[in-house]
C-alpha cells in the first residue's frame, strides 16, 4: 500500500465541539489546536453551490425549518448558524465549500470532504459539483472525498478520477467491503472505530487500502488505534487528543 499523505488525526466538523461545526471558526479553532486535517460534510443549495451542513435540513444548527436543497444559497448569508452553541458565535455564517478550500489552502490544512446524500440531494449532482468546486478553488494535494453513498463517490471519479476517495461503513462492516471499495473507485475503507481490530487493520492493508476510524473520543482507543497501523482517526475532542495521537496533559 502507497503511503498515506493525510495527517493521521483528523478534526471532526471542525473544532465542532468548541465551535460551530462545519464554519470556519470551527475550522480556524482546530488549526489554533494543532490539527492540520479537517473533516466536514457539504451538500447542495437550491441553486446547486457546495455548501458545509450536517443535516439535511437547517434547523438544528440556524432554527430554519428548510432543506438545504431547497434554500437558495444566497439565503445562507442571513442565517446565524453559530448563536445555538454560544452567544459568542452569533453570527457565523454556513460557508460555501469554495470559500472553505481557500481558508484551508492559506493555513496549510488538508480537508476530508464528506458528501451528505440526504433529503432533497441527488447522489450524482452532488458528486460531480463537488469535483468541480476542488478544481475551481484548491491546488496542491487534493482533498479526500468520503461518504456513506457510493453512488457520490462514483460520480466524484467520473468528474476526476485522481480525486482520492474512501468509503464510509458503519458498526457493521459487511463482508464484501472490498468489492464497494473497488466499485466507487475508493482508495480507503472508513469504519465506525469500534468495529476495527487489529486483524481487521491487516486484512484491509493486505488488500492494498488505507484504513480510517471514526469517530473517536477516548484517548486511549486513539492511541491503540494509531499503534495498530490505523491510517487516520477522526476525533470531536481535539482538545483532549493531541494532533500527533497523544493525550492532552
Amino acid at each position: 500500500m502507497p503511503t498515506w499523505p493525510y495527517p493521521r488525526l483528523i478534526a471532526h466538523r471542525g473544532a465542532g465541539k468548541l465551535a460551530p461545526e462545519n464554519t470556519l471558526p470551527a475550522i480556524e479553532e482546530g488549526f489554533r489546536r494543532g490539527y492540520r486535517c479537517v473533516e466536514i460534510d457539504v451538500g447542495l443549495t437550491a441553486d446547486g453551490v457546495v455548501a458545509l451542513l450536517h443535516d439535511a435540513a437547517l434547523l438544528r444548527t440556524t432554527g430554519d425549518p428548510r432543506l438545504l436543497a431547497e434554500t437558495p444559497s444566497a439565503d445562507l448569508a442571513t442565517l446565524d448558524a453559530g448563536a445555538w452553541l454560544h452567544p459568542r458565535f452569533a453570527g457565523t455564517r454556513i460557508p460555501t465549500l469554495a470559500l472553505v478550500l481557500t481558508r484551508c489552502r492559506k493555513l496549510g490544512m488538508q480537508i476530508f470532504i464528506e458528501l451528505k446524500v440526504g433529503r432533497g440531494q441527488d447522489a450524482q449532482r452532488l458528486g460531480a459539483a463537488v469535483a468541480q468546486t476542488i478544481a475551481m478553488s484548491w491546488s496542491g494535494p487534493p482533498p479526500l472525498l468520503i461518504s456513506f453513498n457510493a453512488a457520490a463517490l462514483a460520480a466524484v471519479g467520473a468528474a476526476d478520477s485522481m480525486l482520492p476517495r474512501a468509503l464510509l461503513l458503519g458498526h457493521e462492516c459487511p463482508v464484501d467491503w472490498a468489492a464497494q471499495l473497488a466499485g466507487c473507485g475508493a482508495c480507503a475503507l472508513d469504519l465506525d472505530h469500534r468495529s476495527i481490530t487489529l486483524e481487521r487493520v491487516v486484512q484491509v492493508h493486505a488488500a492494498g487500502y488505507a484504513l480510517l476510524a471514526w469517530t473517536v473520543n477516548e484517548p486511549a482507543r486513539a492511541a491503540e488505534l494509531l499503534r495498530w497501523g490505523v491510517d487516520g482517526v477522526t476525533t470531536d475532542v481535539v482538545d483532549r487528543i493531541m494532533p500527533d495521537g497523544s493525550a492532552a496533559e
